[in-house]
């Protein structure tokens, strides 16, 4: 019992210390020993067990030096140097509070992305916008709102952080009528705006991979001409659109896009029953660095929809012609092919096959799984074999283990 609660002081005090910790000093930060965040995505923070954390100020701060400190690391001399003078010119409007804090932190982070480009440079900028979304807000480049109790932030260090040229995470080259044609053209449908009668209503999730917290309904709108169909997903608080991500396919062409109610990176509500034309939504590489996540790292496989039998969205004409390809920022996951994890395992008498549904179209294949889809890995695959797999007896799965096993290990793989 001491021990227990001598370690959670010791936690209490690293954490108050991220509010005044100097980055002088990172090389000597204490921070955790692994990633305290595995992913991001629809308003929901995982830990590397693919646990929904609460994300507090101090655990933002904690993984927020946890990133700093890793990029530090990893960065040249001259990219270090340059750190530290960054760092010192904030020190003109020095930081007063966790809010403020957060915000420097976030930026300085975004800079160091863009610096260092490490090989999850993507997963990253992700983690970062999602954390830092929780307490800070922008609208059109100017403090928006300061959300879940966070103190307030001057407006002079946010001045200051723009003209150092460490606020440009949160803005974007791409508009989104662009990416709307670009989808138009490679043959997937183009979903109605938000609020259109075309879209029809198919019901309440049950099995919620993500966002557990918040009600998830179902729509969906299908087209002939293209082929294809769209699915949108509205997680609602209230009154309140909190989380709103759509997902398109072209049947024939496989091609796949994303749009999700962000701007400026950030996710803003919607209140109900009020339209939001499509593009009012952030879509391809507006996506990049945004606070939903990397689509692509959950959204994988035959298909680009996270689809369980017996649930509203398992309707016909899901599957593409061929693979599913989405068209997403070139830094997010690709979607490259089918795993051939499951090939050649020999199963003895009483072991059961995956393959014996997810095998070839219309199987819905398991996507290549790696370091590289930390998401797929962490919560969505987990948590299919914890409540949704294999159809008629979810999580009892005892004769699935070599396969099971053999898709796991695969997610520890180096791409």
């Amino acid at each position: 019992m001491r021990t227990m609660i001598a370690s959670l002081l010791f936690i209490a005090v690293a954490l108050t210390g991220c509010a005044t910790e100097r980055y002088s000093k990172i090389e000597k930060w204490k921070v955790a020993a692994t990633d305290p965040v595995v992913s991001v995505g629809h308003g929901g923070v995982f830990d590397g067990k693919g646990k929904e954390v609460e994300v507090s100020p101090y655990f933002v701060l904690h993984a927020q030096r946890y990133y700093l400190k890793r990029l530090y690391q990893e960065g040249s001399s001259e990219q270090k140097a340059l750190f530290q003078q960054k760092q010192r010119s904030i020190e003109k409007i020095k930081p007063q509070d966790k809010s403020e804090k957060i915000l420097v932190n976030a930026a300085l982070l975004g800079w160091f992305v863009e610096a260092v480009k490490p090989r999850d440079a993507a997963q990253i900028g992700s983690k970062n916008s999602a954390l830092l979304e929780r307490y800070i807000r922008f609208k059109d480049g100017e403090l928006d709102e300061v959300p879940n109790g966070g103190g307030p932030v001057r407006k002079d260090l946010v001045a200051l952080l723009w003209r150092e040229g460490l606020l440009t995470f949160l803005s974007t080259n791409v508009g989104g009528p662009a990416y709307i044609e670009q989808c138009r053209a490679a043959g997937v449908p183009i979903p109605p705006d938000w609020g259109s009668s075309s879209w029809k209503y198919l019901g309440k999730l049950g099995t919620k991979f993500i966002s557990s917290g918040v009600d998830a309904d179902l729509y969906a709108f299908e087209s002939d001409a293209p082929k294809g169909v769209c699915f949108a997903l509205p997680r609602s608080s209230g009154e309140t659109i909190t989380l709103l991500g759509i997902i398109c396919l072209g049947t024939d062409t496989s091609k796949s896009c994303f749009w999700d109610n962000q701007k400026n990176k950030m996710q803003f509500g919607i209140p109900k029953n009020t339209p939001v034309p499509l593009s009012g939504f952030a879509g391809g590489a507006d996506l990049f660095n945004g606070s939903g996540g990397i689509c692509t790292d959950c959204h994988a496989g035959e298909n680009p929809f996270i689809v369980y039998p017996g649930q509203p969205m398992d309707i016909a004409n899901l599957l593409p012609k061929t693979w599913s390809d989405p068209l997403v920022h070139p830094a997010w996951p690709q979607n490259q092919g089918p795993t051939s994890a499951l090939n050649g395992i020999v199963l003895n008498p009483g072991e059961d096959s995956c393959l014996s549904c997810h095998n070839k179209p219309p199987g819905r294949r398991f996507p290549t799984l790696s370091t590289d889809t930390p998401g797929y890995c962490g919560v969505i695959l987990p948590k299919a074999i914890q409540f949704t797999m294999p159809p008629g007896s979810p999580g009892n799965n005892a004769s699935y283990a070599k396969h099971k096993d053999a898709l796991l290990a695969s997610c520890n793989r180096v791409k």
